[in-house]
C-alpha cells in the first residue's frame, strides 16, 4: 500500500493469499469440531489470487488517487486456489475480495494520515 501511494514501481507476481482473521476463525472451527469430523484429515486454508494488480487497483480506489496499476502476471488464469470445502463444511466463510478492500482501506487511511 505504501509503495503504491508513494508511486514506486510494483513487481507483477501474485498468490493465493487469506487474511489473519480467516485464519483464526478457521483454527476455533476446527478446534470446536467434533473430533470425527476432522481426525486424519488435511484440511486448507486459502482465500483467494491476488496480485500487486489487485492491491493496486484497491489503493486506487480507497484512495481516489491515480495510482499506476502494474499488468497481471503471465501465469494466473493457469493458478488454483487450494478446495477448502473441508473448512467450508465445518461453516468457514472467507472473506474475500470484501475483507481485502476493507483491509486496503485501513491501510491506505493508516499511511495518508501519516502524509503517504
Amino acid at each position: 500500500v505504501g509503495d503504491c501511494l508513494a508511486g514506486r514501481n510494483l513487481p507483477v507476481r501474485g498468490g493465493t493469499e487469506v487474511h489473519g482473521a480467516d485464519v483464526a476463525e478457521a483454527v476455533i472451527r476446527l478446534l470446536q469440531a467434533p473430533k470425527a469430523d476432522i481426525a486424519g484429515k488435511a484440511f486448507n486454508c486459502s482465500d483467494l489470487y491476488v496480485s500487486t494488480r489487485d492491491i493496486a487497483t484497491a489503493v486506487r480506489t480507497s484512495s481516489g488517487r491515480d495510482i499506476a496499476v502494474p499488468g497481471e502476471p503471465a501465469g494466473r488464469a493457469g493458478f488454483n486456489v487450494m478446495d477448502c470445502s473441508r473448512l467450508e463444511q465445518l461453516g468457514m466463510t472467507f472473506g474475500g475480495n470484501d475483507r481485502l478492500q476493507q483491509t486496503v482501506d485501513i491501510l491506505t487511511a493508516h499511511h495518508l494520515e501519516r502524509g503517504g
